[in-house]
């Protein structure tokens, strides 16, 4: 069964977004470390699934541009990712890893089982996309790249595990010349034992009223008083407060929300996140 969510329609179209941004905007500082710091494997798991990494990091000549510096494009990518031979966890590590293989543009899931040549595939594949579409730009002694390099890196790890639940997160970072990077952030929530892939499920012991309290006080968290809300952001109003596109997860302090950029707020705003407590 394909777990597909808007994140990875987003990230489809990330790189025209990062290409066309132009703002000159001062964000606040965003790593992929810094929206996952709440996160924690928990000290009381008794049973863990094992974890394995693979790692691309390649480049790829483009060109010059008009200072006559040399324009490389750079793709790193780093994506942990589960194995077990527990009968009981089979179904959460396939559903772990198709929800992979989303991120990597294999909808299909063909690669489901052998991540070293997903995320290799996945690279290659990337490095000659942006090649194809910026050595146009770089034509003679004319080349319309402002920078000398572009990058796209994704960083898919291990956030949270306890004896019921196994969450990972995907962050990933592109930068194809303008401005600045785009970022996009999200985390998933499955279960051990059932495979069941969580999102807004998680607040189903939540009335709308109380799930919009604790809302709007992690905003008011995030952005430091009710008037910087206002201002950064685009929400109007307080009493309804939108839900993330992106999935919510589970870490070690509770449900983690997680708004991409411009999704509420403007640029400099960065990606607006908060816990509120698991029921």
């Amino acid at each position: 069964m394909k777990h597909c969510t808007p994140f990875i329609f987003v990230l489809g179209i990330l790189t025209c977004v990062a290409c066309s941004n132009s703002t000159g905007q001062t964000q606040k500082q965003i790593s992929f470390d810094s929206v996952t710091n709440d996160s924690a494997i928990s000290s009381s798991v008794s049973n863990k699934f094992s974890i394995d990494s693979v790692i691309f990091a390649d480049s790829i000549y483009i060109g010059r541009n008009d200072n006559r510096d040399s324009v490389w494009a750079h793709v790193d990518i780093n994506c942990s990712y589960p194995y077990t031979d527990n009968p009981n966890w089979q179904m959460a590590k396939k559903n772990i890893l198709y929800w992979i293989c989303d991120i990597f543009d294999d909808s299909t899931h063909y690669y489901w089982n052998n991540c070293a040549q997903l995320v290799s595939k996945y690279g290659r594949k990337e490095l000659n996309r942006i090649k194809e579409e910026f050595s146009e730009l770089c034509i003679e002694d004319t080349c319309m790249i402002l920078n000398n390099y572009l990058e796209h890196n994704i960083d898919c790890k291990l956030l949270f595990e306890n004896d019921s639940l196994i969450t990972f997160g995907v962050g990933v970072y592109v930068f194809m010349d303008g401005a600045h990077g785009s970022y996009l952030y999200e985390g998933k929530t499955f279960n051990k034992n059932t495979g069941h892939v969580y999102n807004f499920d998680l607040l189903s012991k939540y009335d709308k009223n109380t799930l919009n309290n604790y809302m709007l006080k992690g905003l008011l968290e995030y952005f430091g008083s009710e008037d910087e809300l206002s201002s950064l952001s685009d929400i109007s109003d307080i009493h309804n407060i939108p839900l993330p596109s992106a999935s919510l997860y589970v870490t070690e302090k509770g449900i983690n929300f997680i708004y991409q950029q411009y999704e509420i707020a403007c640029y400099a705003a960065g990606m607006p996140s908060f816990v509120i407590p698991l029921k």
